[in-house]
């Protein structure tokens, strides 16, 4: 929360999705039907159905012709900011009562229905941590020195412009240590250009991960949802395997360059804050 309410001030994502205790009490039945209707019921052109499996899609159709009643196609429009802000201060250190120290390395990121960018950047991410599963040159420095407990990173990217970011949990002491090693190795990335053996390791890792964790009937009906009502359509997924492998050692670095070469926020909750005050 500290870290969306500075990195993301002026953007919805600097709001949890679980809402203030505040909100949630000033809840009503009344408020929430008025919201549906806004927001749902009268703007059918926002929301996408996918069903999978074995079934007759003829009589699938007139089972939710029967269940759905659609009024038009309108959709909402959404006024979310286009560009990332930048927040007054780059380094922020909370006291916190727990033992460990949690440490996020951010710098502003992009939009989910930026293919061009987000594909390479993936690529990028999985030679500095990893894909899902820890590795990269995070993961070997920072947990090879034994300085945290965890440590990855990734690109959240939005409708809004994101972020891409590292964090990692560490003793107090080794905060400063770790924040700036991060730091490091997000400023090797921007001027970085990785090898073709590099990359198509990389992408290997990111297809067979991808493969694993959509097998389910579930996952592959929520992530044709979301494609189709990102804009990317229902059967991105098949185009994004091509998209992966087409990545070029001079898009890395184009990536790289373009997110990572600016500043960076650190947000760091500990019980020392004090260690920080010299950033």
């Amino acid at each position: 929360m500290r870290f969306r309410a500075r990195f993301f001030a002026g953007s919805p994502y600097r709001l949890l999705a679980t809402g203030r205790k505040e909100v949630v009490a000033e809840a009503s039945v009344e408020r929430l039907v008025t919201y549906h209707k806004n927001n749902v019921y009268e703007r059918p052109g926002d929301s996408v159905l996918a069903i999978y499996g074995q079934f007759d899609p003829e009589a699938a159709k007139r089972r939710l012709a029967e269940l759905f009643e659609v009024h038009g196609d309108a959709r909402k429009t959404l006024d979310a900011p286009t560009e990332q802000p930048d927040p007054a201060r780059k380094t922020y250190a909370f006291r916190t009562d727990l033992t460990q120290a949690g440490v996020i390395v951010a710098a502003p990121g992009m939009t989910v229905e930026n293919v061009e960018d987000r594909i390479p950047i993936t690529v990028l991410d999985t030679i500095i941590s990893g894909y899902h599963l820890p590795s990269g040159w995070l993961h070997e420095d920072l947990r090879g020195r034994q300085l945290v407990y965890v440590v990855h990173a990734y690109n959240w990217a939005g409708i809004a412009p994101g972020a891409f970011l590292a964090y990692a949990a560490c003793q107090p002491e080794q905060a400063p240590e770790v924040a700036e090693t991060i730091r490091a190795k997000f400023r090797k990335a921007a001027t970085y250009e990785p090898t073709q053996e590099e990359i198509d390791q990389a992408v290997n890792v990111i297809l067979t991960a991808e493969a694993l964790q959509n097998q389910a009937m579930g996952d592959q009906a929520l992530d044709a949802a979301l494609n189709e009502l990102y804009g990317l359509g229902w059967d991105f997924r098949k185009r994004q395997r091509e998209l992966y492998l087409a990545v070029t050692p001079e898009d890395v670095l184009r990536v790289g360059c373009k997110y990572l070469s600016g500043e960076y926020v650190t947000v760091v909750t500990t019980p020392k804050p004090e260690l920080f005050d010299d950033e």
